[in-house]
């Protein structure tokens, strides 16, 4: 199945934020080459998605820019030495893949929010942290 994540919402807030003072300080004469910069990196940023594709004897994970692939890593199971589930926030799920001899896949943010059931079915060492095995029990009352 495919996921998809698109992490930088907050990015596009901040950029339009900085954009509207950036056009008050254009209207007095000042130019400030620091937010100029800050402006162009979050709007480069605002266009990045990720994609993770899990099949039965591999995981894909695609960075894009637009609709462009910049970054593809594809894992088999047994280059899997671990998955890592663990919490983020108050109440979202995230986990690591760790390969070996390569770096890691960090998944957080995908939708919908079944991925990390369908990493628990690979058949690999997996560590669950206290705080994620709460999340469990507590998806489980509400669910």
């Amino acid at each position: 199945m495919v996921y998809r994540a698109w992490p930088y919402l907050w990015v596009a807030i901040l950029a339009v934020f900085l954009l509207i003072t950036m056009a008050f300080e254009l209207a007095r004469g000042v130019v400030d080459p620091l937010k100029i910069t800050i402006i162009v990196v979050f709007l480069f940023a605002i266009f990045i998605n990720f994609k993770l594709k899990l099949d039965n004897e591999s995981i894909t994970y695609e960075i894009y820019y637009f609709n462009f692939r910049v970054h593809q890593k594809v894992a088999h199971v047994d280059d899997i030495q671990e998955i890592r589930f663990k919490r983020v926030g108050w109440k979202q799920k995230s986990s690591k893949i760790i390969l070996r001899g390569r770096l890691n896949i960090r998944v957080v943010s995908f939708k919908p929010k079944e991925v990390y059931q369908a990493l628990d079915e690979y058949d690999v060492p997996k560590y669950k942290s206290e705080d994620y095995l709460v999340l469990e029990k507590f998806a489980e009352r509400e669910g």
